[in-house]
């Protein structure tokens, strides 16, 4: 396999060797400019330039290396194909970056290069590496422009859904038996997966995956209806590449990538959450605990839920 830029030598060893099969299989030399930051851990974000030979040419991408989702039934491929074909002409030009290069796959490891075309990507980052507040709100006010008026102008409804459907919708894999969410409860919280609520901070909680798996749990509870269509299905802060003015005040591009989890049909306003909930969990990972009891109090105060109507039991 051919050799690697020094840059890339630090990598995990699993993406080292994607990288080399990259560069074999498309006939590549790859060298890193810049890392733009991930959205997960064990995901990394590339600005590179690839020299090819046949032609004699020099390109900048975004590269992705990340780790294969075994969850997926369908190739990331076919998936970015339906993407375009299905998104408004215009909304995919300006707002689908396209894969460079056929997807490379080795040991669970995944290598993706990203174009996007007519444009420069020097000043392209991902939302995971914005900081300034005034920034952010125009990257996550653009982006619920995009993902409805913008993206999905063939909405559908859906009336009368129990809510325990639409979170199974929405959650599909994670809530079947031995899911990382059962880990979660019972290894680092220490609450046997099926307890139906729990105590935080004098306050009593329901159980979500219970809830989420047993529409039994919610009693007589009003239907909803739901408006349905393109889902990106992980849309961390990694997978949006946004690019302000040299002033730094204005939104001039913003594209998204990796449609892995892509799915049509399905109840919207998943997308916005999922990307809030990752935005939180990096600034929160680094503050002290008392924020997340702050954070939750405030969920408390704020009468989202009723802790006198759900059966509790004091865990860990």
């Amino acid at each position: 396999m051919a050799g690697l830029a020094e840059d890339f030598k630090s990598l995990p060893p699993e993406y080292q060797n994607v990288l080399r099969l990259a560069q074999d299989t498309h006939s590549i030399d790859v060298t890193p400019l810049q890392e733009i930051k991930g959205g997960r851990t064990g995901a990394y974000l590339y600005l590179v330039s690839v020299a090819s030979s046949e032609p004699e040419k020099i390109q900048h991408f975004v590269l992705k290396l990340d780790h294969k989702n075994e969850k997926t039934k369908i190739d990331e491929l076919k998936r970015h194909s339906t993407v375009l074909s299905q998104a408004p002409q215009d909304f995919a030009r300006n707002h689908i970056a396209n894969l460079a290069f056929d997807r490379i796959e080795i040991d669970g490891a995944v290598a993706i290069f990203y174009s996007i075309a007519g444009q420069s990507l020097f000043q392209y980052r991902s939302l995971a590496s914005y900081q300034q507040q005034s920034q952010l709100e125009k990257i996550f006010r653009m982006t619920n422009e995009i993902l409805l008026p913008g993206w999905n102008t063939g909405l559908t409804f859906e009336q009368k859904v129990h809510p325990q459907k639409l979170l199974a919708d929405w959650l599909g894999y994670r809530l079947k038996p031995g899911s990382d969410i059962e880990h979660f409860l019972e290894e680092f919280c220490n609450i046997q997966h099926d307890t139906a609520g729990l105590m935080f901070q004098g306050s009593a909680f329901p159980n979500p995956l219970v809830f989420a798996r047993e529409p039994d749990r919610w009693g007589k509870i009003r239907h909803i209806d739901t408006i349905k269509g393109f889902q990106h299905g992980d849309l961390n802060i990694g997978n949006i590449l946004a690019r302000f003015s040299e002033d730094q005040a204005e939104l001039t591009g913003y594209y998204l990538i990796d449609f892995a989890l892509f799915k049509d049909q399905m109840p919207l306003l998943y997308d916005q959450h999922y990307l809030e909930i990752s935005y939180l969990i990096r600034e929160l990972s680094h503050a002290p605990v008392q924020k997340w009891v702050d954070l939750v109090s405030r969920f408390a105060e704020q009468d989202i839920i009723d802790p006198h109507q759900v059966p509790v039991e004091l865990a860990g």
